[in-house]
């Protein structure tokens, strides 16, 4: 949790943008279902509190927490706060978390990470899953970026050994998957599944130990609802779902949430490619939306400027494609 704020603006990420839409959305299935005033949104705000400010928008949400861990730009985050009602808490996530009321409400928590999972990450899926009610939506955004062959250089001979040790280091060994199979784990893809089975373990252990003593409608379940992978500059990856005790089942389910085409629930992730797009193109590319995958290459044909990858691809998201644009040029 660096302050990243001062080199990203938050604000202009369009794979970002994209998903931030999409989780809004299939949230608002969950929250209209237990209502907004039963939900506290837990997040890191940065300076700019771009998701603080969607929630409240679209999903009503009025109970917020900001995590900072830059306690000496305390004046900045304040000054920038949008809503008094958001609480600010500063320290590291780890520190924080415990300290926040997970037991009055249902909690909505996206821990948006700049770095890399890591033992650090693993206690604050522990606190979430450990303390948290039914009907809870929670998230994780991460750099899924794989090391490279020079980072593991000094962790041994062979990929095989260099990798191990290295997962053993960042996750402890009890973390690590018996059965990796770490050919290919330089590839994005491979690594982020990786990441997903690493932090799915975690959360099934937590549950396993919550539910040691419960009866079948007690019991908790963890439903994931959400993968995503993408790159502003740098590969990320968002891991998430809801957790609920068997007799909200029920009540979690029949909201649609599932109807979205951007849900996913294994290991396959939805993958947001944002193709660059001129005002003039964008203003087109809508008016002949939605397009079947059939129609592309006729549109492609007729229109001459553009490429069907391109067009597929904004096909598949053009319902959340972010549209930038200076007061000057409009």
């Amino acid at each position: 949790m660096s302050n990243s704020g001062r080199k990203i603006n938050y604000m202009l990420r369009p794979a970002k943008n994209i998903e931030r839409k999409m989780i809004r959305d299939a949230a608002a299935c969950l929250v209209s279902e237990f209502g907004p005033d039963s939900y506290r949104y837990v997040g890191f705000g940065s300076k700019y509190f771009t998701d603080f400010i969607g929630f409240h928008k679209y999903l009503h949400i009025d109970d917020m927490v900001s995590i900072e861990s830059d306690n000496s730009s305390k004046e900045v985050y304040d000054f920038n706060k949008p809503f008094q009602f958001i609480e600010m808490e500063y320290g590291h996530s780890n520190k924080v978390l415990p300290r926040i009321d997970m037991e009055s409400k249902r909690l909505f928590a996206w821990l948006d990470y700049d770095g890399v999972l890591n033992k650090e990450s693993m206690i604050d899926v522990d606190v979430l899953f450990g303390k948290a009610i039914s009907g809870s939506l929670i998230l994780f955004s991460y750099n899924s970026r794989p090391p490279s062959r020079q980072d593991l250089n000094s962790y041994g001979d062979n990929d095989r050994g260099r990798f191990l040790l290295y997962l053993t280091e960042v996750f402890g060994k009890e973390w690590v998957p018996h059965s990796i199979e770490t050919r290919g784990l330089y590839n994005a893809k491979k690594y982020s599944r990786l990441m997903r089975s690493i932090l799915d373990n975690r959360i099934q252990a937590c549950l396993s130990g919550r539910n040691s003593t419960l009866s079948s409608d007690e019991k908790w379940y963890f439903d994931q609802k959400f993968y995503f992978d993408y790159s502003d500059g740098v590969q990320m990856s968002t891991f998430g779902g809801i957790l609920y005790q068997g007799m909200d089942r029920c009540r979690v389910s029949q909201r649609g949430i599932d109807s979205f085409s951007f849900i996913r629930c294994t290991d396959q992730s939805c993958e947001i490619v944002v193709p660059n797009f001129t005002v003039r193109e964008i203003k087109e590319l809508l008016r002949n939306m939605p397009m079947e995958s059939s129609e592309v290459s006729a549109f492609v044909k007729k229109e001459k400027v553009f490429k069907e990858k391109d067009v597929q691809l904004f096909s598949e998201f053009y319902k959340y494609y972010p549209q930038y644009l200076e007061t000057e040029m409009a």
